[in-house]
């Protein structure tokens, strides 16, 4: 239950541009956190990745060209360049991160990475994903960084 806001953001991504994403039947797998995971999130990040990550579940999708100006800069905002994928089957990672927030008005906010792999098992590319919030991708930054970000103690 507590993976569908991420889920259900991808799921938005895709429904803006049908022509971006093809998922005909979603099957998931729980994934843990491992060693490569943790080597390209050292390599990209160094000390500045310090989310504590959950088992998550990881699915397949096939990415087709983006035509939508609005996902491909929101994706570009995150640091994406999503239609470098176009045509390639990639893996989607949701990792729920431990750390949560309380906003202003007494919401709890909770956070998941996202993380896109090929089918050699390379990561490409990843984005914190603000499961409370919609869209909701966010930079990957520290956590201090993201909850200043969205004004969260």
């Amino acid at each position: 239950m507590k993976y569908i806001p991420a889920l259900f953001a991808l799921f938005l991504l895709a429904e803006c541009s049908p022509k971006y994403m093809e998922q005909d039947d979603i099957v998931k797998e729980s994934v843990t956190p491992d060693q490569s995971l943790n080597i390209y999130l050292e390599e990209k990040y160094a000390d500045s990745f310090n989310w504590s990550l959950n088992e998550g579940e990881k699915h397949e999708f096939t990415a087709t060209s983006a035509t939508y100006p609005e996902l491909i800069e929101s994706y570009q905002q995150l640091g994406i360049d999503i239609q470098s994928f176009a045509g390639q089957t990639l893996y989607s990672h949701s990792y729920p991160l431990s750390e949560t927030c309380i906003q202003n008005n007494g919401d709890t906010q909770t956070f998941s990475l996202i993380v896109y792999e090929d089918q050699q098992g390379t990561y490409l590319a990843d984005f914190i994903q603000h499961n409370d919030s919609v869209p909701g991708g966010i930079k990957t930054a520290s956590v201090e960084e993201v909850m200043t970000s969205i004004d969260c103690e």
